[in-house]
């Protein structure tokens, strides 16, 4: 049976597996951390006794084994000082009474210095291989006999989620931008869909100063991970037969980085029954995107994908204010036309040379383009609310008719506008995003609250 034939939220072990490997444990501990005393505590006659409180405590937390990789150092404090005893005390009346006494021992304490080991460690307790999640496999109508191919350009999705003081959560992606570019796309049944890079945003790991507590939680980057994987099993149980690749960015290489800068040694661990697979901590584990059949394109900004022989597609590593980004792509490349993404704007620009007409374009993005991503204008006010702003961003997506070799090809750019309630129009058809309650790629956990962010930030006018 081929990847492609596999229902694609498979995984190859069970989910009651996958949450007792998720548990932290005080073995785990000992192993991963260096636990120096920094005291002469009396003797402890077994010290992973004092640990397993630790474990307890962050399981009850939520935290997982992952989120230990973000300990760069911490004390932890076990003690008993005090003993409640009972003794029977006879009064002057003769009768017994029953008394109770605080009884103060020695101190009984240890205190830890805790910091990640320096040496190499086994890390098989870490996988984070996203657990099964129940998409339904859709009815999609057959796709038509083509003489020529389609491909779906999905750009920077952004995939972040805001955690706010009421417990309530702001998307940075846009559900509603998505919910359209999703159904267009299962209309369409395309042959290739194009991941344009940045579906994730990882502010938390990030080298720029955070703009707000929001994504300081310790389940912030695990719900983002979950999330867009939910994300791209729909995309992937909508269109079975597609290729799907997903080119490397500077957001999700943020990913790489981190884990290269705070976590070295465990950049190359793989598992010892699949010595070369991905590794342990990749981001191609984490998102489960062997069990989805994508095909990750690393090694940013270099990663491209050839549509044919006139046309490349990459994330792109230029971003002109002015909107003329598309016109620095013409000069870089005068021979080749180009799907650039990045920018969050819809460009297009041609130019003909020696009697060939090159193109460069790029198709907008999924993002919220109303002050929820985190970037140079965006702000959150002192009650950690996002404050609207309108950035100079499109919602949209592209739809790419082409033939393979050197062959013709022709770029339909369609817009997805929140003014008009997210409406886009495709082929004849409108479409509009599904109440949050239809969306069920986007209910990946029991219980969020998700905000349906304004459509368009409310002007303010002089009185």
């Amino acid at each position: 049976m081929s990847n492609r034939e596999r229902m694609p939220t498979t995984t190859e072990t069970s989910q009651e597996d996958q949450q007792e490997k998720r548990a932290i444990t005080a073995s785990l501990l000992a192993h991963y951390f260096d636990f120096t005393p920094l005291d002469d505590a009396p003797e402890i006659d077994n010290p992973l006794d004092e640990l397993q409180l630790l474990a307890d405590d962050m399981n009850a937390q939520g935290l997982t084994p992952f989120d230990l990789l973000s300990v760069p150092r911490a004390s932890f404090s076990y003690w008993e000082t005090a003993v409640k005893k009972k003794r029977i005390e006879v009064g002057e009346d003769g009768k017994s009474h029953t008394v109770n006494d605080i009884e103060v021992v020695p101190s009984r304490a240890r205190r830890y210095d805790i910091r990640p080991q320096t040496r190499d460690v086994d890390l098989s307790e870490f996988i984070i291989t996203p657990p099964p999640v129940n998409i339904r496999k859709t009815q999609s109508k057959p796709r038509k006999v083509r003489h020529e191919k389609v491909l779906v350009d999905l750009p920077d999705i952004q995939y972040a989620l805001r955690e706010h003081r009421d417990g309530s959560f702001t998307p940075v992606h846009d559900p509603r931008a998505i919910d359209v570019a999703l159904q267009i796309t299962k209309d369409i049944q395309p042959d290739v869909i194009v991941s344009g890079g940045d579906e994730l945003d990882l502010p938390e790991l990030g080298r720029f100063d955070a703009d707000s507590t929001h994504f300081m939680g310790p389940h912030s980057v695990r719900r983002s991970v979950l999330g867009l994987h939910r994300l791209l099993a729909q995309l992937r149980a909508d269109n079975q037969n597609a290729e799907i690749p997903m080119v490397s960015s500077n957001h999700v290489e943020r990913w790489d980085k981190f884990l290269l800068k705070h976590a070295p040694h465990l950049a190359e661990v793989r598992p010892a029954d699949d010595p070369e697979g991905y590794p342990l901590l990749s981001i191609e584990r984490a998102l489960g995107l062997k069990a989805l059949d994508i095909d990750y394109i690393a090694g940013y900004a270099a990663a491209m994908y050839r549509v044919n022989d006139r046309l490349i597609t990459f994330h792109g590593d230029k971003s002109k204010n002015n909107g003329s980004t598309a016109q620095e792509y013409l000069r870089q490349f005068p021979d080749q036309s180009v799907m650039f993404h990045h920018t969050h704007r819809m460009e297009r620009e041609m130019r003909t040379l020696g009697g060939r007409v090159i193109q460069a374009f790029s198709n907008g993005c999924l993002a919220n383009t109303q002050g929820a991503v985190p970037s140079y204008h965006n702000a959150v006010d002192t009650h950690g609310e996002i404050v609207p702003h309108q950035e100079n961003w499109q919602n949209g997506i592209g739809v790419v008719h082409y033939t393979e070799g050197n062959g013709a090809f022709n770029v339909e750019q369609v817009i997805i506008d929140h003014n008009d309630g997210y409406k886009a129009f495709y082929n004849g058809k409108w479409y509009e995003p599904r109440p949050q309650a239809e969306r069920t790629w986007e209910q990946f956990e029991p219980g969020m609250k998700i905000r349906e962010y304004p459509a368009a930030p409310e002007v303010r006018n002089a009185a």
